[in-house]
């Protein structure tokens, strides 16, 4: 794992750094950590699936960008990664959600409530990393779970919608729910199941996703699918 920290005061960054190695040693955990002092430096460095988690200072001098700004960047050129903000006031709390933010923790960082934040952050990319297979035109292919914005039943087949395709697949819809039954997908339909990772909103009849396609809810799973999006909301912001 590779690990980013982006603070213009060193002190703070060091601190850090402490408590991510001693983490790392009492967790057994192989990680390679990196410092950098402005929101330019850190993404001169940069590139997607570089680093696996990222923590950003929210305040830099006045002359540096800002460790918003450069979280807005790198979120637009990597989806998975971890960003986490370090900084002295809650003030801009709302923003964090804008990219996705995983924590938003103020300093001096306890060791505790970063524990809680790694934690939260390996729970993701394990989520990320899980896969399942599926006949697509009689050949096997592997789907990773988190590409997956929903699934639909076709008569006897199923169709998977991700960013870049639709993958009609012989695998039933039946089959299909037992396979996407541990990732956070809901059965809402009798012919959808909708990934909550891409969900923007809900009402009592659809989901709409991030894409702004609208998918309906049954009206006999309505309060079980809210409870399952609102459970999954609080674990995961």
């Amino acid at each position: 794992m590779k690990i980013a920290i982006c603070d213009d005061q060193l002190k703070d960054a060091n601190r850090l750094k402490d408590l991510l190695i001693q983490y790392t040693k009492r967790t057994n955990l192989e990680a390679t950590i990196e410092v950098f002092t402005s929101g330019e430096e850190l993404l001169f460095s940069f590139t997607p699936s570089k680093y696996q988690i990222v923590f950003l200072d929210i305040y830099m001098e006045k002359d540096k960008m800002s460790g918003m700004d450069a979280a807005e960047i790198i979120r637009k050129h990597d989806s998975e990664i971890s960003i986490i903000f370090t900084t002295i006031s809650l003030e801009h709390g709302i923003e964090s959600y804008k990219v996705n933010a995983i924590n938003y923790v103020v300093k001096p960082i306890e060791y505790e409530k970063l524990v809680d934040t790694l934690k939260r952050c390996e729970h993701q990319i394990n989520l990320y990393a899980k896969s399942i297979e599926v006949m697509e035109n009689r050949r096997l292919i592997k789907i990773r779970l988190k590409d997956i914005h929903y699934a639909e039943a076709m008569k006897h087949n199923s169709i998977l919608y991700t960013e870049l395709r639709e993958i009609k697949t012989t695998t039933c819809f039946t089959e299909l729910k037992k396979l996407l039954e541990d990732f956070p997908f809901v059965f809402c339909h009798r012919s959808y199941i909708v990934n909550f990772l891409h969900v923007k909103s809900m009402n009592k009849k659809d989901f709409i996703l991030n894409n702004n396609k609208i998918i309906p809810i049954s009206k006999g799973q309505q309060k079980q699918v809210q409870e399952k999006f609102e459970e999954f909301f609080w674990e995961n912001t």
